[in-house]
């Protein structure tokens, strides 16, 4: 099964860490702007998006609602990269439609590498079963 993973960000470090880091797992990797989510997600349907929220404003969580909301893309994984961990930052991304949750944490991506596994695990189990 091929993985694919975008990224959604403004930070060029973190896109540069990120992609380094799930190439080297395997998956194929590309990023994206805001604005140009919904049509990259559309043409190449990854399972996994990772949003940062470091994104201006609540640009980030529209975004999640926008995927969650759209009949094409609503099973796609969603993952918020988020910059504190509270329960009304928590809140606000999960009522948006994301599926996880993972705090930056400086280059320590270990946890984003666990979530966006265990979607990639989900899903090869769900093509097995079929």
């Amino acid at each position: 099964m091929n993985k694919k993973v975008l990224i959604v960000s403004q930070d060029t470090s973190l896109i540069t860490t990120l992609k380094f880091e799930f190439e080297s797992q395997g998956a194929t990797v590309r990023s994206c702007t805001s604005k140009a989510l919904p049509e990259e997600a559309l043409s190449w349907f990854p399972q996994v998006v990772i949003v940062d929220a470091g994104l201006p404003g609540q640009e980030s969580l529209k975004l999640c609602r926008t995927l969650k909301h759209s009949k094409q893309l609503c099973t796609i994984s969603l993952i918020y990269l988020g910059e504190v961990m509270n329960v009304k930052a928590m809140s606000a991304a999960y009522k948006a439609g994301i599926d996880f949750y993972v705090l930056k944490q400086g280059e320590d991506y270990r946890a984003l590498h666990l979530a966006a596994e265990a979607v990639f695990r989900l899903e090869a189990q769900a093509i097995t079963a079929a």
